[in-house]
């Protein structure tokens, strides 16, 4: 009981302590997240397509079969993404040559 008490004390000073006291040296204005988000991706694919060949390899064929389709729906998934995003690039490159 007192231990529940402890931490629950020291969890909302601690969050008080990072919300108010301490100093924030870096504030990135999203710009770091747009940066990342593409290798995410990029990461979040491999694997998939890791795993995939995994089982697809120690499987029987059943299970074969649905990897196959799972390869095409991922694939499928990556080309509407990055048309998507070429898409909302192109978008913001003419909004911004607008404002010129």
């Amino acid at each position: 009981m007192f231990v529940t008490v402890f931490f629950t004390i020291k969890y909302w000073i601690e969050k008080y302590n990072l919300t108010f006291v301490y100093n924030r040296e870096f504030e990135g204005g999203g710009v770091i997240k747009k940066q990342v988000l593409p290798f995410m991706v990029f990461n979040v694919y491999i694997f998939q397509i890791l795993n995939m060949g995994y089982f697809a390899i120690y499987s029987d064929w059943f299970f074969r079969v649905g990897v196959i389709f799972l390869i095409i729906q991922s694939l499928c998934l990556i080309v509407i993404y990055y048309q998507y995003n070429t898409k909302k690039m192109e978008s913001r490159r003419i909004l911004s040559e607008m404002e010129e």
